[in-house]
């Protein structure tokens, strides 16, 4: 899949520090509440054999 498609999936490893912290940005500021893929920018996306336009989440079982 492209980055775009993936930026329209639930990341699982998403994880929130909600805290009182003044400072902190809201979650509700982020794209889609900041839970989706960030595709090329994560540690575990695998692109597709040479090809830097198709990749995918390098967390899947049978891989891109």
């Amino acid at each position: 899949m492209t980055e775009a498609e993936a930026a329209t999936k639930w990341c699982p490893m998403v994880r929130f520090h909600l805290t009182n912290n003044a400072t902190d940005p809201p979650v509700t500021n982020l794209p889609n509440g900041g839970t989706t893929c960030i595709g090329g920018q994560c540690m575990v996306w695998r692109w597709t054999s040479g090809s830097f336009e198709q990749g995918g989440c390098g967390l899947m079982a049978a891989g891109p």
